[in-house]
């Protein structure tokens, strides 16, 4: 395996060009980019597994005829578990990914000017199939465990399907990461965050 390049050598000029820099306080700029209008087939999937996850949640509450305040409790109690616990175990979990793969300094971000959390690791630099990973293996886990626990209890099935749609479509962010480098996945990339709270993606350039 070749020695990871560092991300000082990213920098340099003669051997790798900057073509994406993003600052983790504006990450719906990226979103906006990624998410919305430069798609393939990843984003299409994304949404196709949303609208299944909502809908098979819709269909088994009127199925089972619950009250609207069932549905409006539910519903809230979702909300709070996606805020409290499932998001801090899918950062979590990425950065047990992180340190997998030889990150040593690690930082939890948050932002309150858009209200998410992030986990991540700086100066330390990732090849493209790393951030894949580090992007899908979280969403595997969380999304197996969700969806086990609300076929394993009848009474809380109604809940957990719904924590289980909350979690799929909040993870938009992870599939706009997937999506950017397939978009671009005919160039050799490389990607690291700062201490500063940016993010910054370099091209190997090619020798003539």
């Amino acid at each position: 395996m070749n020695p990871r390049i560092r991300s000082a050598e990213l920098h340099d000029q003669s051997q790798f060009r900057l073509i994406d820099e993003f600052d983790h306080d504006d990450i719906f700029k990226f979103l906006r980019a990624y998410y919305y209008k430069k798609r393939s087939w990843i984003i299409y999937l994304h949404i196709s597994l949303s609208f299944f996850a909502l809908g098979y949640w819709i269909f088994f509450g009127i199925k089972s005829g619950y009250p609207l305040s069932t549905w409006l409790y539910i519903s809230g109690w979702s909300v709070i578990t996606m805020a409290v616990i499932i998001l801090p175990i899918h950062e979590i979990l990425r950065l047990g990914i992180y340190k997998i793969f030889g990150a040593r300094q690690t930082r939890f971000y948050v932002s309150f000017k858009n209200i998410y959390a992030l986990a991540f690791t700086y100066d330390f630099v990732f090849r493209p199939r790393e951030v894949y990973f580090a992007a899908i293996i979280p969403f595997l886990i969380l999304n197996m465990v969700i969806f086990t626990a609300s076929a394993a209890w009848d009474s809380t099935r109604f809940y957990f399907l719904a924590v289980f749609g909350i979690n799929i479509g909040a993870s938009s962010k992870d599939f706009a990461i997937l999506n950017y480098y397939w978009i671009k996945r005919k160039l050799k990339l490389y990607f690291y965050n700062s201490s500063a709270g940016k993010s910054y993606i370099f091209e190997k350039i090619s020798e003539q």
